[in-house]
């Protein structure tokens, strides 16, 4: 005999067939007789929900007559069950077993909960990688700037800075770097080289600053209004 167990909700006192004895005994003994798990009988499937009889062996099991469980067959077979005749036997099955069936119910939940706890695992390992990825992305650029700007100012001010650049931006000083640098000074001679926080400030944009050349052949840094504002004549 299947061991386990179904459960019964107190809302079955208002199903509709419950003041028809013969009617409800029946669909009592076909949840206890429904598999709880899927079988096979003779190489046939018989799946959860699921079991083989005849009218003639549930009268036998149940004490009603043959006309009681054809009677009480038709009006189950409405809503609450499918009733399949062959040759030899008859598969009934239960709708919506899983309603019934507790250990069912239960190790879906299980599972449900650990598959969940796993993607939240996995989301978590996942979001945490990226993010170190991210950071070492930014780490690693920042130090070519870094090194390439001779570390002038606060490294952690310059990359509080770096941070808040977008990619346009940091490309745009990728192609200006090198000849900042080169026309720029880091001995308190002109034209000297702003602290790298300050040079990598995203409101400034001193990236954008114009070189100019003397006919010395030395630098001076300006920026772009201040270039208008001569040509104006300002």
């Amino acid at each position: 005999m299947d061991s386990g167990f179904f459960k019964l909700y107190r809302k079955f006192l208002e199903w509709e067939w419950y003041s028809d004895i013969p009617t409800k005994v029946l669909y009592l003994h076909i949840l206890l007789k429904a598999n709880h798990s899927d079988k096979k009988w003779r190489g046939i499937p018989i799946l959860k929900g699921q079991f083989l009889s005849s009218n003639k062996k549930l009268a036998s099991q149940t004490g009603l007559s043959l006309q009681q469980i054809r009677t009480s067959l038709r009006k189950l077979s409405r809503s609450e069950i499918t009733v399949k005749p062959t040759n030899k036997f008859t598969v009934i099955a239960v709708c919506n077993y899983l309603t019934y069936n507790d250990q069912e119910q239960t190790n879906n939940k299980q599972t449900t909960n650990k598959q969940q706890t796993n993607n939240i695992q996995s989301t978590t390992t996942k979001n945490k990688k990226n993010k170190e990825n991210k950071e070492k992305e930014y780490s690693e650029s920042f130090e070519d700037f870094w090194n390439a700007y001779e570390k002038l100012g606060s490294k952690k001010k310059s990359y509080d800075q770096f941070k808040k650049l977008s990619e346009q931006q940091k490309n745009d000083i990728r192609q200006v770097l090198s000849e900042y640098v080169r026309s720029t000074n880091t001995d308190g001679t002109y034209p000297s080289r702003k602290n790298a926080e300050t040079y990598l400030n995203y409101k400034n944009e001193h990236w954008n600053d114009i070189i100019l050349k003397t006919n010395g052949g030395s630098s001076n840094i300006k920026t772009a209004s201040q270039v208008y504002d001569e040509m104006l004549g300002n």
